[in-house]
């Protein structure tokens, strides 16, 4: 089952439960947006963050908001699966294929690789990616541009990298 359709089922849930089951239907909606989204995401803090004040319970807003909140996220998911137009002729594979940890073959699929390249574009900073490429395009050895790169991803900040290596992963694996 892909995300679109894991977001659009309970979406289907939803429209059919009542408000006494709506507290568990988010109990079970959570994890898989944070799976989906990451936990540091806008996604996440919106829907964690309906009916948060209230103190009586949910009520038909909040359903409401569940709604549009799931419908906006399907939404989101159609846009990351859209081409992305090219922003020039630069490659950026050449951060993943010259980081050996990769470990990936030459004859990667090319959706994949986009994949991978794309969430990485979409996770780090555009000026943190232009100092990665400067440093994969140099001649310095590797092990300098691997620890190079390494710096410049811990002044990127913990949540960012961990997001983004965890998305990676799940794309290598066909999971996202």
């Amino acid at each position: 089952m892909t995300e679109k359709e894991l977001l659009e089922e309970q979406l289907k849930q939803l429209n059919n439960i009542s408000l006494e089951e709506l507290c568990d239907w988010r109990t079970e909606t959570l994890p898989i947006i944070s799976e989906i989204f990451g936990e540091t995401t806008s996604q996440h803090k919106q829907f964690i963050n309906i009916g948060w004040y209230s103190m009586h319970g949910y009520t038909n807003k909040d359903l409401n908001e569940f709604k549009k909140c799931l419908e906006g996220m399907i939404k989101c998911l159609d846009l990351r699966k859209s081409p992305k137009p090219s922003k020039g002729t630069h490659n950026s594979n050449v951060i993943i294929n010259n980081n050996p940890s990769f470990n990936q073959s030459q004859s990667q699929n090319q959706n994949q690789s986009l994949s991978i390249e794309d969430i990485i574009k979409d996770e780090i900073p555009p000026a943190r990616m232009r100092e990665i490429q400067e440093i994969a395009n140099s001649n310095e050895p590797k092990e300098s541009k691997l620890n190079k790169i390494g710096e410049i991803l811990q002044k990127t900040g913990i949540e960012i990298v961990s997001s983004t290596l965890a998305k990676v992963i799940t794309c290598s694996m066909g999971i996202f």
